[in-house]
């Protein structure tokens, strides 16, 4: 022996840390390990939903702010074109008019090359989006048509409707260039008969 004395004091030094607790009556919790990942996991779903949502909510005003500003150079690019072939108009009705007024009198082959000018440039306005406004038979709408007057008509389907066209009218998308010029059928029911 080493001359040291071993008594109840020294076995309970090298007791373990679980048989203390248990004399002195305080119970160990150890933490469970699958409980502290649940915990963990719960708490990074919810971090994520939140990142999710805002994210969706980016993309979504993101995605608005797109449509807006499409719309908004859609418009812009309309209203320039528009304006560019209300500049360049007039003088393509002029020729026009010219064309007209030079078939009774002036060369055929002149007359010809003016028409081929014409069509060239009613196609680069068309490009640009010209289009006609609807004439015979259209009903009368005074955002496009300007009425020159009002002929009576025998038809009930012809009220307020073009009948004839003196001028055609053009618009590019929503703005007009030039209204048609139009005569409107006004019906009126035969009188009664006693």
């Amino acid at each position: 022996m080493d001359g040291t004395q071993h008594g109840p004091l020294d076995e309970q030094d090298e007791a373990t840390d679980e048989q203390v607790a248990e004399v002195s009556g305080i119970g160990l919790v150890e933490a469970d390990p699958i409980e502290e990942l649940k915990a963990e996991l719960a708490g990074t779903e919810a971090r994520l939903r939140t990142v999710s949502a805002a994210y969706k909510t980016l993309q979504s005003d993101m995605n608005g702010y797109k449509q807006r500003t499409t719309r908004q150079l859609e418009l812009k690019l309309e209203i320039a074109k528009g304006d560019a072939v209300s500049r360049l108009f007039p003088g393509v009705a002029n020729l026009r008019r010219s064309i007209d007024a030079a078939r009774d009198t002036a060369d055929a082959g002149l007359v010809e090359g003016l028409e081929m000018v014409h069509r060239e440039l009613m196609g680069g306005f068309e490009k640009l989006g010209l289009e006609e406004v609807a004439g015979i038979g259209a009903v009368f709408d005074p955002l496009v048509h300007e009425a020159l007057s009002v002929i009576p008509v025998q038809d009930e389907a012809l009220h307020d409707r073009v009948v004839q066209v003196f001028s055609d009218g053009y618009r590019v998308g929503t703005r007009l260039i030039t209204p048609a010029k139009v005569i409107i059928g006004a019906w009126t029911a035969p009188p009664a008969e006693e």
